[in-house]
């Protein structure tokens, strides 16, 4: 029952959206049809004139009319018929500023990429990598893709892709190691801590001297201080907290996460010694005296003012008897 409501809702909502397309279309759904000797019958739309010139003023007549969708396809068609002329770089990006008006920021973003392959020589690198950019933080911050001109589709994936574009296309450029950083935040929030530790120590390995480097140095220690508080006690992520807030601190001693990083070191130290304590106890209640003892001093090495040290030391003077 549950499941035939939502192939109902799903239906409604195609329906709705196909309606809204149809009528709400920026241009009519049609366009005279002519014929020519080399191509035989075309669309009018389809035509390209007679040169770069001529293909770009038609299509920037419908830019500055607001039809968008239509001057996509003239700007696209100057690209594939003329793509050596001055023009095709020009149009390549308006075409792109166009997808963006029409709120299709995916598309925008996939003529942007098209723009860097293809005319490498003809752009403003820096501006084409922030527009990308500004495109994937807007999809991770919840705006979504559309589908026949409506926002419906989540687009958090999509907004990662891009960012990790955005560092693929040029990893030095001014923009890019932002967009590095955002990404180990996108997975910290997700909970995903280990593609965020690996996203933040990129940062740090990349790009030491950036001004974000102390809080991507301090994101590695917290991520694996998480990570290690899952569903079982996991050490490993333990001991990598422990050794990236050791070296926080050695980098940066008054920094104001040095108070709560020393709080984390606390716990963490106590928590191993509460496991260890235990694997002791299981040592010397099987009369396995010499592991025991090697444990127990192991719990006093860790964490010496805690009380699981009082109780090794208590249990280690008994065995010594």
């Amino acid at each position: 029952m549950v499941k035939r409501n939502i192939r109902r809702v799903k239906t409604t909502v195609f329906t709705f959206a196909l309606l809204a397309f149809i009528f709400n279309s920026p241009a009519p759904l049609y366009a005279p049809w002519i014929w020519t000797p080399e191509n035989g019958w075309m669309n009018e739309k389809d035509v390209v004139k007679e040169s770069p010139k001529a293909q770009w003023e038609y299509a920037q007549n419908f830019k500055n009319k607001g039809e968008y969708n239509n001057a996509v396809h003239a700007y696209q068609a100057l690209v594939k018929a003329y793509p050596t002329s001055p023009l095709a770089p020009q149009a390549e990006m308006a075409a792109a500023k166009c997808y963006q008006e029409e709120g299709m920021y995916y598309e925008a973003f996939q003529r942007y990429q098209k723009l860097l392959e293809n005319y490498p020589r003809d752009i403003n690198l820096e501006e084409i990598l922030k527009e990308e950019y500004e495109i994937g933080t807007a999809f991770i911050r919840g705006k979504r893709r559309t589908l026949l001109h409506l926002p419906i589709l989540p687009a958090v994936d999509k907004g990662i892709e891009i960012l990790q574009t955005v560092v693929k296309n040029a990893p030095y450029s001014e923009i890019s190691p932002q967009a590095q950083f955002d990404l180990g935040t996108i997975y910290k929030k997700q909970g995903k801590y280990t593609e965020a530790i690996e996203a933040y120590t990129k940062f740090t390995e990349d790009y030491k001297g950036h001004k974000l480097y102390e809080e991507a140095l301090y994101q590695i220690g917290w991520c694996n201080y998480k990570k290690s508080r899952g569903f079982s006690y996991d050490q490993l992520a333990a001991k990598e907290a422990e050794k990236y807030f050791k070296k926080f601190g050695d980098e940066f001693p008054k920094s104001e996460h040095s108070e709560k990083i020393n709080s984390l070191v606390n716990e963490l130290s106590n928590r191993q010694a509460k496991g260890t304590l235990e694997i002791a106890s299981y040592y010397a209640s099987n009369n396995h005296k010499e592991a025991a003892i090697m444990y127990y001093k192991e719990v006093i090495k860790m964490a010496p003012e805690s009380i699981e040290a009082k109780e090794a030391e208590k249990q280690l003077k008994k065995l010594e008897q």
